[in-house]
């Protein structure tokens, strides 16, 4: 039985030099993990900065479009009711009601499709600006 003595030390040894070997390995897994984790975490970082950034010049694009359909719709009914008070006037005298009437439709025709132009490149700016920053404006 004195044999059994050493075999067993041996396996044991045996047995423990696998344990070490298989904890370094987990220990070195456990770095890469930890790493991996560290690495993910500063690219969740940089995604919710950058997906912040998109929001930001999502929310300016909406202001600064609705700003000018605002400011193009009130230009245009200032404008013309302005040109309203010299063609009312011009249509007070029978001798220029018929000429003043003919330029007053093509003045308002005119000023309509320009102020039509402006909102329409205001709209389609709109949209070009929205696809570049990737946003939705309805993201149901």
């Amino acid at each position: 039985m004195n044999w059994i003595d050493p075999l067993a030390l041996l396996i044991a040894a045996a047995l423990l030099i696998k344990a070490v070997k298989t904890l370094l390995a987990q220990q070195r897994r456990l770095r890469d993990c930890e790493q991996a984790q560290h690495s993910s975490r500063i690219w969740l970082g940089e995604i919710q900065r950058s997906l912040h950034q998109q929001q930001q010049m999502a929310a300016a694009q909406q202001l600064t479009e609705t700003a000018i359909s605002i400011g193009t719709q009130s230009v245009r009914q200032i404008h013309l009711g302005i040109a309203k008070i010299p063609f009312a006037i011009l249509d007070a005298i029978p001798a220029t009601r018929d000429t003043s009437r003919a330029i007053q439709t093509a003045h308002d025709a005119i000023a309509n499709a320009v102020y039509s132009g402006i909102d329409g490149a205001n709209r389609l700016g709109g949209k070009v600006a929205r696809s570049a920053i990737k946003v939705d404006p309805d993201p149901s």
